[in-house]
């Protein structure tokens, strides 16, 4: 969890649709899914990035783009807003390890760990409120237990109510409106969040799932990652989905069941349980 870095895969994107929503570039704006050559400078192979399917989609908005994880528009949104902001939005909300500024930056490829990770969606699902992560609540020292403070909020990243807002939405159609991760999905929850998959050094993939649900109690964050696994939507959603549902299920009773066509209801001000 602290120690360990993955690459984040999928579960990356996010930060780039971030970064083209601080530039203007709004979720209905459309790219062309379709093959992509990269240049990768003198003496390198061009890049010839895929997408999960080994298909093309054509013309899609970005909020598709997100919800079907399609890499090639994602791609194509950091080629428009620069390698550099996006490693800057990442920064921002949590994410300490170093970031390659090259074009498979997009796809996840800068391992991280699981920690800065769900610390970087937790700050997102808080509305761009900023926490450092803390390991321990209480010490017993012998004479009872002893309360840790709890670090401080960091401060905001800079993001908009209606950006978050935005981002909330993608990340919703992701798990309810046939995104990949709608193993997580829950009746009568607002869940929202991403998957994710990438290769290891030994060509294993590792699953990734991290979203979150509005509730009314204190904040927590939690993410899953399956070493070894295959996809995120097959493998990590639905443990996801399980640990969220458990965990709501003694926090608060189940909401109302929205329509798979409503927008979601989670807002910044709203506060949210991390998965």
């Amino acid at each position: 969890v602290t120690q360990a870095w993955r690459q984040p895969g999928s579960c990356f994107k996010p930060f780039v649709y971030l970064a083209g929503l601080l530039q203007g570039v709004g979720p209905s704006a459309i790219f062309l899914d379709t093959p992509l050559v990269v240049d990768m400078g003198p003496r390198r192979d061009p890049w010839t990035p895929q997408n999960y399917s080994q298909t093309f989609s054509g013309p899609v908005s970005l909020r598709v783009a997100l919800a079907k994880s399609l890499n090639i528009p994602t791609i194509k949104l950091m080629q428009q807003t620069g390698v550099g902001p996006v490693i800057q939005v990442a920064h921002r909300l949590g994410i300490a390890s170093p970031l390659a500024a090259v074009p498979s930056l997009a796809l996840g490829t800068s391992e991280v760990t699981l920690l800065e990770l769900v610390s970087a969606y937790a700050a997102l699902a808080n509305g761009g409120r900023v926490v450092t992560p803390h390991v321990l609540k209480a010490v017993d020292e012998g004479g009872g237990w002893k309360s840790v403070p709890t670090p401080p909020v960091q401060g905001n990243a800079g993001l908009r109510p209606e950006t978050v807002a935005a981002i909330h939405d993608g990340l919703w159609m992701v798990v309810n409106a046939g995104g990949t991760g709608g193993n997580a999905r829950l009746a009568g929850r607002d869940v929202s969040g991403k998957t994710g998959t990438a290769q290891n050094p030994h060509g294993k993939d590792h699953a990734w799932y991290v979203g979150f649900a509005p509730f009314d109690n204190p904040r927590i964050a939690m993410a899953v990652l399956v070493e070894n696994a295959g996809f995120g939507g097959s493998f990590a959603a639905p443990v996801a989905g399980k640990c969220m549902e458990r965990y709501l299920r003694r926090v608060l009773p189940p909401a109302e069941t929205r329509p798979e066509s409503a927008p979601p209801a989670s807002s910044p001000s709203r506060p949210i349980a991390a998965a």
